[in-house]
Formats: structure tokens, C-alpha cells, sequence
């Protein structure tokens, strides 16, 4: 009977801690896109999250070393990695980076639409062909609908979801547009606000 009891209370609790983090994540997405909400644009916005990461090779270093080295240069409102993290913070980084995620319709406003990365992936490939058979690059219908999408990565969430750094790519179909971003959020008066982030288009 004990040992049931131990049982259900992990159970809740890992169950509080999903859907803790599901709110964070939806209020972050809320941030992140407020925007383009405010301004009435559609947002197409890719349901799996981005597992590779500008910069960062999976099996390369990773460590605080790396982190503040990658966060140093050509970064904007730069800020010491230190203040912010600590060496157990950085290795909870280290092991959520490529962490596959599926972002949930409950977590977006409803002019941000989720599609699936493989319907994408189907549209570049037929791009791609066309083009290797000497074909015009033939933009179609349902290609001109996804002109301009965003990619994002699982956010990992530090210090009691104080801090939240997340990877954007905006994409004008095929190619990347602007981006990508790493940025870092924190909760302030219980909105995400954005402090310092990396822009590898400068790197």
C-alpha cells in the first residue's frame, strides 16, 4: 500500500511538471510571437522543434566554457554567462540541446498556424528535383503559402523557470530569411522579455 502511494505522488507530480512547463512554453510562444499578433499577420509555424543548432555539433564540446565563449562574441545586449548560469544550469543545457518536441495548437494563439515538418520537407524535395532535372524553379500554390515560416527548438528552462533560452530560424521558403537567433528570455513580472542572444548571421 506504501509503496502504491509512492508511486501515485511521483506520478502527480511528474504530471505537474509537464504541465508547469507546458504553460511556460505556451507563454513564451506568446511572447515570442506578440508581434506578429498585434500586427493581425498569419503565422505559419513548424511543429517539430529545430534539433540542430548553429554553432553547436552534437558529441562537440559542451560545457561553461563553451557557453560563454558562444555567447560572447558578435552577441546583443551582452551579458556574462555567469550572472545567469550556473556549471549545473549549463549541463541541464547541454543534455535538452536536440531534445526532439512537438509544439501543441493549446500552446499558440489562433493566428499561429502549426504545420507538420514533413509536408514541408515533401515541398523542398519536389523543389529540389524539379530543379536537378533542369526544370524552372516553379513556385506552386501551397509553396507560395509557406513563402515565410518559423522553426524553433524546445525552450530549456533554468532557475525555476526564471530564464528560457530557445533557438528561432525564420525561413523564406526554401532558404533561411533572418536568423538564425539564439536567445535568452527571462520572467519579469511574469512576462518573457528577451536580455541577451546571439545572431549568427553576424558571426
Amino acid at each position: 500500500m506504501k509503496t502504491l502511494i509512492k508511486v501515485l505522488i511521483v506520478v502527480i507530480g511528474c504530471a505537474s511538471c509537464q504541465t508547469k512547463e507546458q504553460e511556460e512554453i505556451a507563454s513564451l510562444l506568446g511572447a515570442i510571437f506578440e508581434r506578429d499578433v498585434v500586427r493581425g499577420d498569419s503565422v505559419y509555424f513548424i511543429q517539430d522543434a529545430v534539433l540542430d543548432w548553429e554553432g553547436y555539433q552534437e558529441g562537440s564540446q559542451c560545457d561553461f566554457e563553451w557557453l560563454e565563449d558562444f555567447m560572447g562574441s558578435n552577441s546583443f545586449n551582452k551579458i556574462e554567462v555567469s550572472t545567469i548560469y550556473t556549471e549545473k544550469d549549463v549541463e541541464l543545457i547541454c543534455n535538452e540541446i536536440g531534445k526532439t518536441y512537438k509544439f501543441l495548437p493549446t500552446q499558440l494563439h489562433p493566428q499561429i498556424s502549426l504545420v507538420a515538418k514533413e509536408r514541408i520537407d515533401k515541398m523542398i524535395a519536389s523543389l529540389e528535383e524539379n530543379v536537378k532535372r533542369g526544370g524552372p524553379i516553379y513556385i506552386t500554390e501551397e509553396m507560395d503559402k509557406f513563402r515565410y515560416y518559423e522553426k524553433l527548438s524546445k525552450p530549456i528552462f533554468t532557475k525555476n523557470y526564471r530564464y528560457a533560452k530557445i533557438y528561432r530560424q525564420s525561413v523564406c521558403f526554401p532558404i533561411l530569411c533572418v536568423g538564425p537567433v539564439l536567445t535568452i528570455y527571462e520572467k519579469i513580472d511574469g512576462t518573457w522579455k528577451p536580455i541577451a542572444g546571439q545572431n549568427f548571421y553576424l558571426v
